[in-house]
């Protein structure tokens, strides 16, 4: 995802956010979203299926939040390519979108949450 924004001259590497904040970047059509929020999230070596739990409660949280009317949010699966098998990392996303949903924090125009 970097590399598509950055080919599209959104240059957001030193602006990652920290642990637990989030930014929004314009995505310049590098994807067809209108903007790419980041979330950010412990060190890869220390990223585990409860971390990707937490990941996507935040994510979701934080566009109810910011951007309240979205109404479709595509996700990436988070932990693959480190050492956390497919299965129970997707299983620990769809259980923090899960948490939102039960928390009442998901924008209230949402219809679609795809995993990428």
């Amino acid at each position: 995802m970097l590399d598509r924004l950055t080919k599209k001259g959104v240059n957001v590497v030193n602006q990652l956010p920290e642990v637990g904040r989030s930014l929004f970047a314009k995505s310049n059509n590098a994807v067809s979203a209108r903007e790419v929020p980041f979330v950010g999230v412990e060190p890869l070596g220390s990223f585990d299926y409860e971390n990707i739990r937490g990941f996507s409660r935040l994510a979701l949280s934080t566009i109810a939040r910011e951007r309240p009317f979205a109404g479709c949010v595509a996700m990436t699966l988070h932990g693959i390519g480190f050492g956390l098998d497919e299965t129970e990392a997707f299983r620990a996303e769809i259980a923090g979108l899960y948490d939102t949903i039960a928390e009442g924090t998901v924008p209230p125009e949402l219809e679609t949450v795809v995993i990428v």
